[in-house]
């Protein structure tokens, strides 16, 4: 009877610990099912590395711009994805390039490159790069510069088709 009772007081105690430790460090809390969701939503491609520069973590939009991740988990950047890197030796944020053309199955992208250091406490943990495909707001800058530079030859035209009747009517007054 001694045994069975003391049995039940140490599961007591032990479910009582697993509780309090459940909610004292929110295992049910948001933030890791809102980090799944955010990764799993956001439009564009999210890579975290490392301190060390090895690949830990990425959502589906990188791996549809960098197929290699899928087989690069906790390899490091430079050999799965070289085209991001800007200089090797480089530390930081200055070793990862702003921007870069990748080939897809979609023909040819513009990327542009946010690089954001992890500090966990003050200590630099990793960076966090957030691809972005700019490859249809570069078509549109081009575009308008295209139509800009078509307005200003039209002006100069006009402007110079104008000057000639104006000199002749001066000069007639």
């Amino acid at each position: 009877v001694l045994e069975g009772t003391a049995t039940a007081v140490v599961l007591g105690l032990f479910l009582v610990l697993v509780g309090w430790a459940l909610f004292r460090y929110q295992l049910f809390g948001i933030e890791p099912q809102a980090r799944a969701r955010v990764l799993e939503v956001i439009d564009e491609g999210v890579i975290v590395v490392d301190g060390s520069g090895r690949v830990v973590d990425f959502n589906d939009r990188a791996t549809a711009l960098f197929p290699a991740l899928l087989d690069g988990f906790g390899d490091p950047v430079g050999t799965v994805v070289p085209a991001l890197l800007a200089d090797e030796t480089a530390t930081g944020e200055d070793r990862f390039a702003d921007s870069l053309s990748v080939d897809t199955p979609a023909g040819e992208r513009a990327i542009q490159v946010s690089v954001s250091d992890l500090a966990v406490g003050g200590d630099r943990d990793g960076t966090v790069l957030v691809c972005q495909d700019v490859t249809e707001l570069r078509a549109y800058a081009t575009e308008l510069e295209q139509r800009t530079e078509q307005l200003d030859q039209f002006a100069e035209t006009v402007s110079h088709d104008l000057r000639n009747p104006l000199a002749v009517v001066q000069s007639h007054l």
